[in-house]
């Protein structure tokens, strides 16, 4: 919320205020009694200020500056005369507290004036009051200490300024009646000057030490910034005669810039020890009085003051409730202004200048006096005062006065932004702020403020008008408070020559924002708010919008030596094989708090991986993926556990665990902070590696209606790596299979959790999830699962292994898998004939063989007689998936036309599971002919009736017509080559023929050399044999 005074005049002329020595009222004591008062005293605690009383020249070739001191507070500074003094507050190393004020008279001579300056300590609420008093030099009164100096010696010159002689026990503080004493405090400030004999002779030297007094004899607190001339000249005029001394510098004597050994204020202790030495001193009490607004003050025509008197009293201001009995009230020049005796109200009349005086009746001649200054405005100008919610003055904020019965009109042409309301009555009279409005801005936005100020010039009306534009902003604040609100202190980690830098970002404002930063030399701040971390200290970082000094956000920036080095309990410490591991650590304060940024740490911080063997090897930590992902991740968690000051990338390329070290170590001798020799951090963690997790069928389903597995080949893949696995398995209702697992993490410890999970999820509905069952079983030390197919469905088995988060192992490792299982019937059946196993290759082959209408197989299958022969059958998913078991189907199996060429080794039954006739022997006998074999569904196997429900069966006998397949066997004799060796003579024209029994004409000779004989084929019964090198052949 902002106040709104509505004008400020700029026709300031200065105006003098005249204060005099009141004497009627006195006490008369010993002086005796005052100093042995003032060595008794000691000094109270709380605020305090260097003088209570001082004595300035007037504005001549250079104004006199004059620095007062306070201590034990936080000051603001108030003055009455605003045009005979100027105060500037020192701020000491503190943006918010003053501990000093530089005062400078600043008005011309004309006669004695008196002013006070008042510190007001914003911590206790004590006002201090300092009496100023404006005089001329009257004289300069000189003395010397030597007369005569040696050949070649210093002699020194000092001009002094005195004070009354009343008051040379100084610096004493006597409360009489509680009230404040007239006598004061001054110090003396000297200027040096340095004589120097270079030869023997008389000298004269006019200006030896001289003191510079005002009429009365006072001397002044200071003369800093008065140019003094010094002069030597012989002590006679005639020619020959000359001074015989030099002037020598002060920084070329031995000497230092100091009075009698004593630099800066002295605090001189008097005690009289010598009898009948006695003197009395007349002292005057009275209230220090101080008027409000200040003086000088400027109102148009016809405008109300109401002045505000105050009194200083046991360092405290009072407002004094008007009428009082004891002031009265009077104007100067009653033609420009007219004032109440008893309320110290006052109109303006006329254009001209006037003095509003109040008198304390009770002491003669007591006045305070303000210049009234009755003007015509030549410029109206708004300003704005931030107030906070209950119309306090935001502190730094100066409130500058205005007239009461001014005609004030303001308007605003947007409203969407802000309200102007009035000013509350308890606010107008606590501040003044009679001509004020309260402007509350609720949105963002621009918009313009009109103000119209309607005055009397003499006896016509006129007016000003001003116009401003106001564009409301938003606070300006660093973007981290959107994320944590209280953020106070930034730390940033510093080590020789090791240089943090940190990215602040802030919003709010319009338009351009300004970075600061308290103390350059600990971190300083570039103008796009980039901070450097240059030593160890602190330093407070502000933000402020360039349009508005008052609008600004800071935050303390502490530059500290990290103390230790932690892990980032974030990143998982086991990897799988073939993919990347981050890990990364933090740095921490001897106190444990984090840092705000340190990645410049990590080309400092060095790692190193110890295995038996190579488990892990680095990878570039710079690389866009790993530091992507560290990046993610960290973003989640660095507000709990830091940021990552160093990092790195690690490939898990074999099993195995291992220790990872992060060390940081440099070489310092830096006594400043405290570090000397070699500064070490260091933290080391357990890593593993392990191999993807794996799924393995188990059992061979080559007897089973399945397709057939090599298990000894497995084992030793499951023995070695896990590689490949299993992804889907196709199993007939009532059919069963079992699969290992392999991979996965192993368990870490006995203090962190090991899991081993399956779950069973039905990608039809979710109440279906028992259409299967999973039954852990222990085979060999390995983990297997016995998976039983119970009712039709699509399910999908979830497992799940691995360590969940304990000891030294912040993050959980599971490997999970996915494997998916059809229970369901074949849509079709295919026979292998002749074959040793039920290859997924051989199965794909009799699958795709052309068969006719009646599902038979074009292409015969011929197989030499006199021997017996595997047969199988296989059950095949729509999408020519083989199944891994259909045992629960009962298969039958018809041979057609082939009584005298073939029959079975075994009779056919399907009453169990483990003899339902998928695969048969066939015994061939020594005679040639064709006939046909088939196999067909018959049903479920008497094993397994009555344990299905009935759209099993169902869906079963719609597809016994499809459920077939059948095949020609063409039975021939075996070949036979005669003769069964032949020695041939290598000549072109020998050959040798070889007659061929059995089989068929469809024969392919081949020789296992062709540099040795050639072969080829005549007839379906012969070959024929020539020779084309020396060699063995067959």
């Amino acid at each position: 919320v902002y106040h709104l005074p509505c004008f400020r005049f700029f026709s300031t002329p200065l105006l003098l205020r005249q204060r005099k020595m009141a004497l009627p009222v006195a006490i008369f004591v010993s002086l005796l009694i005052l100093v042995l008062l003032a060595v008794a005293g000691t000094l109270s605690p709380g605020p305090h200020i260097a003088d209570l009383n001082i004595l300035l020249p007037p504005l001549m070739t250079n104004p006199v500056q004059y620095r007062l001191l306070g201590s034990d507070g936080c000051f603001s500074w108030t003055w009455d005369h605003h045009d005979l003094l100027s105060v500037q507050p020192e701020y000491n190393g503190s943006i918010h507290c003053s501990t000093s004020a530089l005062l400078m008279s600043i008005a011309p001579y004309s006669h004695r004036k008196e002013t006070a300056v008042y510190a007001n300590d914003l911590r206790t609420g004590t006002m201090i009051r300092c009496k100023v008093i404006i005089d001329k030099i009257f004289k300069i009164k000189i003395f010397h200490q030597a007369v005569k100096i040696d050949l070649d010696e210093l002699a020194t010159m000092l001009s002094e300024h005195l004070m009354k002689k009343v008051d040379r026990f100084q610096n004493r503080k006597i409360c009489l009646s509680e009230l404040h004493p007239l006598g004061s405090v001054f110090l003396v400030l000297g200027l040096r000057f340095f004589i120097h004999s270079s030869s023997p002779g008389p000298g004269l030297i006019p200006d030896q030490h001289t003191n510079w007094l005002n009429a009365e004899e006072n001397l002044f607190s200071s003369l800093v910034g008065l140019p003094v001339s010094w002069e030597l000249i012989p002590k006679s005029l005639e020619s020959n005669n000359i001074h015989h001394l030099i002037h020598v510098p002060l920084k070329e004597t031995p000497l230092s810039d100091c009075v009698s050994g004593f630099c800066g204020d002295l605090d001189i202790q008097v005690k009289l020890e010598e009898k009948n030495m006695l003197r009395t001193v007349t002292i005057t009490i009275m209230e220090a009085m101080s008027l409000d607004p200040p003086s000088p003050v400027f109102v148009t025509v016809g405008a109300v003051i109401y002045y505000c008197l105050k009194i200083i009293h046991q360092n405290s201001s009072r407002v004094i409730e008007l009428p009082s009995p004891h002031h009265q009230w009077s104007v100067h020049n009653s033609s420009v202004a007219r004032v109440d005796s008893m309320m110290g109200i006052v109109r303006a009349l006329q254009l001209g200048m006037t003095n509003v005086i109040v008198e304390d009746i009770r002491v003669y001649g007591h006045l305070q006096t303000s210049a009234l200054h009755v003007v015509l405005p030549e410029k109206l100008s708004l300003f704005l005062v931030p107030v906070t919610s209950s119309f306090d003055l935001v502190e730094g904020v100066d409130l500058i006065h205005s007239a009461n019965d001014t005609d004030l009109m303001l308007e605003g042409n947007n409203f969407d932004f802000w309200d102007i309301m009035p000013v509350p009555t308890n606010a107008t009279e606590k501040y003044g702020w009679k001509n004020s409005r309260l402007f509350k801005p609720y949105a963002v936005g621009e918009g313009v403020l009109t103000a119209f100020l309607f005055y009397l010039s003499q006896t016509k009306e006129e007016s000003l008008k001003a116009v401003q534009k106001i564009a409301v902003c938003s606070q300006v604040k660093f973007s981290i408070r959107e994320k944590l609100d209280s953020v106070e202190v930034i730390r940033i980690p510093w080590a020789p020559g090791v240089y943090q830098q940190a990215q602040l970002m802030a919003v709010g404002g319009c338009g351009k924002l300004l970075w600061l930063s308290s103390d350059d030399s600990t971190v300083s701040v570039s103008a796009s708010g980039l901070i450097l971390a240059r030593r160890p200290g602190r330093s407070t970082v502000k933000v402020v919008s360039a349009f508005d000094l008052l609008n600004y956000d800071e935050v303390v920036v502490e530059i500290m030596i990290p103390s230790s080095m932690n892990v980032l309990p974030f990143y998982p410490v086991e990897a799988e094989v073939g993919t990347e591991l981050t890990a990364a650590v933090t740095l921490k304060t001897f106190d444990g708090n984090l840092f705000y940024q340190c990645d410049a740490f990590n080309s400092f911080i060095r790692w190193s991986v110890v295995s038996k063997s190579k488990t892990f090897k680095a990878l570039n930590a710079t690389g866009n993926k790993c530091e992507g992902n560290m990046l993610a991740l960290t973003e989640s968690y660095k507000q709990s556990y830091g940021q990552p000051c160093a990092w790195a990338c690690l490939l898990a390329h074999g099993t195995g665990r291992a220790m990872l070290h992060a060390t940081f170590s440099i070489e310092s001798h830096s006594p400043l902070y405290s570090i000397d020799g070699a500064f070490i951090l260091e933290t080391a963690f357990p890593i593993a590696a392990y191999t993807p997790l794996v799924a393995y069928q188990a059992g061979d389903g080559n007897k089973f209606g399945g397709y057939w597995i090599d298990i000894p080949k497995i084992d030793n893949f499951i023995e070695d790596s896990c590689s490949t696995g299993l992804d889907e398995l196709y199993l007939v209702p009532g059919s069963a299979m079992n699969v290992h697992l392999c991979g996965g993490p192993d368990r870490w410890d006995q203090h962190v959790k090991y899991i081993e999970t399956v779950e069973v999820v039905s990608e039809q509905d979710e109440y279906m999830k028992d259409g299967i069952q999973v039954q852990r079983r222990l085979s060999a030390g390995r983990r297997s699962y016995q998976i039983v197919c119970v009712s039709l469905g699509k399910f999908k088995l979830l497992f799940s292994q691995g360590n969940l988060v304990g000891v030294d192992h912040p993050i959980a490792s599971i490997a999970k898998l996915e494997l998916f299982i059809v229970c369901g019937f074949p849509s079709s059946i295919t026979i292998v004939t002749n074959q040793p196993a039920n290859t997924h290759d051989i199965i794909e082959a009799a699958a795709k063989a052309d068969r006719g209408p009646d599902l038979v197989r074009t292409c015969p299958i011929t197989v030499a007689n006199g021997c017996t022969i595997r047969i199988a059958a296989v059950g095949l998913h729509s999408k020519i998936k083989a199944f891994a078991n259909s045992s629960s189907l009962c298969l039958s199996w018809e041979l057609v036309g082939c009584e005298d060429l073939a029959y079975w080794s075994e009779n056919e039954s399907c009453k169990s599971s483990n003899n339902n006739n998928w695969e048969r022997s066939l015994v061939l006998r020594n005679t040639s002919g064709l006939c046909i074999i088939r196999a067909a569904v018959t049903g479920f196997s008497d094993a397994v009736l009555g344990h299905f429900f009935r759209k099993e069966y169902l869906q079963l006998e719609s597809l016994k017509s499809m459920l077939t397949d059948a095949f020609r066997l063409q039975l021939v004799t075996s070949l036979r080559v005669v003769p069964e060796s032949v020695l041939l003579i290598f000549d072109p024209e020998a050959k040798v023929n070889l007659s061929i029994s059995g089989g068929t004409c469809l024969l392919d000779a081949v020789t296992n050399d062709t540099k040795v004989a050639q072969i080829s084929v005549t007839d379906c019964s012969h070959l024929l044999l020539s020779p084309r090198g020396l060699g063995l052949l067959w």
